[in-house]
């Protein structure tokens, strides 16, 4: 399966062409990752030019659709199908669990229209100093967005998030914060470069647990490949006040 991406302002699409099956689904499902890693508002998968022989291969897409669940944005959509593949969906019952639209224009021009979760970025320029002034921005905005009781967890997550890229060989170039329903999602995302001795030693000389103490103080993280060029993007989920309280994580 040929598979590439094009931009759309702040929507990527994923142009297919070939036959969907289990030998070229790994391809798809990388492409669809990079998208993600893009942090886009939306990912439209364009299946103008997909052909599935075996209806149950098409289930294939639903692996690829949960693998996007923990991004705030963007919304997942089928676009384009034929009317042989449309048949297909439909009889699997995707058009009911997918968006699907019939072109691609119409897809964006619906994603358009559709609300943004608040989200706000920093811009770090790959200088490991930054990290200090990273913090300082998490710590802002969760007072600004009415949950001071995640000050100090986001500020930390943040910090390590970046240290670890530093512990890679990583330079961090930006944290995205992204309040959404239930959840804040942190993410920063990192790109190879030389990064001077002294900031990798002092990283390295920092007591830290890196991603295991990020994984225990949020709902999931993981780490996502951003293109070809050896970048990543790592982010978590941190339940917000009110959710946490639910789940009885925070007193009442």
């Amino acid at each position: 399966m040929d598979v590439r991406l094009s931009h759309h302002d702040d929507a990527i699409v994923v142009h297919c062409a070939g036959t969907l099956d289990e030998v070229s689904a790994p391809d798809l499902r990388m492409a669809v990752d990079k998208a993600l890693a893009q942090q886009p508002v939306a990912v439209v998968c364009d299946l103008g030019g997909v052909r599935c022989p075996v209806l149950k291969d098409l289930t294939l897409l639903f692996t690829i659709y949960h693998g996007t669940s923990h991004w705030p944005e963007p919304l997942f959509v089928l676009a384009g199908a034929s009317s042989e593949l449309s048949d297909q969906l439909s009889r699997l019952g995707m058009d009911r669990r997918f968006v699907v639209t019939d072109t691609v224009t119409r897809a964006l021009e619906e994603m358009s229209r559709r609300p943004r979760p608040p989200a706000v970025k920093l811009k770090l320029g790959g200088h490991p100093r930054r990290v200090r002034a990273a913090r300082r921005f998490a710590a802002d905005h969760c007072r600004a967005w009415g949950e001071p009781a995640l000050v100090g967890t986001v500020s930390l997550l943040v910090s390590e998030l970046a240290t670890t890229a530093l512990r890679d060989g990583m330079a961090p170039e930006e944290v995205r914060l992204t309040l959404m329903t239930r959840r804040l999602r942190i993410a920063v995302r990192s790109e190879p470069q030389e990064v001077p001795d002294e900031f990798w030693s002092a990283a390295a000389a920092r007591p830290s647990m890196g991603l295991f103490l990020v994984a225990e103080l949020s709902r999931s993280c993981g780490t996502e490949p951003t293109g070809d060029g050896g970048g990543q993007l790592m982010w978590c989920l941190v339940d917000r006040t009110h959710e946490a309280r639910r789940l009885g994580r925070l007193p009442i």
